[in-house]
C-alpha cells in the first residue's frame, strides 16, 4: 500500500476514522442480528410467562408456610424488593392478575 503524502495526510486520517466508525457500526448490527436470530421473541415471551407463573406459585406457597400473623403478599413482595409489575401483582387487590 502506498504511504500517503503530507498533503493527503488529513484525508487519510479522516478516512481511517470513518472506516473505524463503520466497522463498529457493522459489529453492532451483526450482534443485533445474532441476538434476534438466537432469541426468537415469541419464545422469550413463552419463557417469561413460565417464569412469572413459577414465581407466583413459589410466592403463594411461601406465603402459606409463613407463621401467623402473616404479612400481606404485597408486603412480602416489597420486602424482597421484587418489582410487582414483573409478577403482574395488583397491590390494591393484594393478588396476582
Amino acid at each position: 500500500m502506498d504511504i500517503p503524502t503530507e498533503e493527503h495526510q488529513p484525508d487519510w486520517k479522516s478516512l481511517q476514522r470513518q472506516v473505524a466508525i463503520h466497522t463498529e457500526t457493522l459489529r453492532k448490527l451483526k450482534m443485533v442480528k445474532m441476538y434476534r436470530t438466537k432469541n426468537n421473541l415469541l419464545d422469550l415471551e413463552v419463557l417469561i410467562e413460565k417464569w412469572r407463573s413459577a414465581c407466583q406459585t413459589a410466592l403463594m406457597e411461601l406465603h402459606q408456610r409463613l407463621p401467623e400473623p402473616r404479612p400481606t403478599m404485597g408486603t412480602l413482595i416489597t420486602d424482597w424488593k421484587i418489582d410487582p409489575d414483573l409478577l403482574n401483582f395488583d397491590p390494591d387487590g393484594d393478588s396476582f392478575t
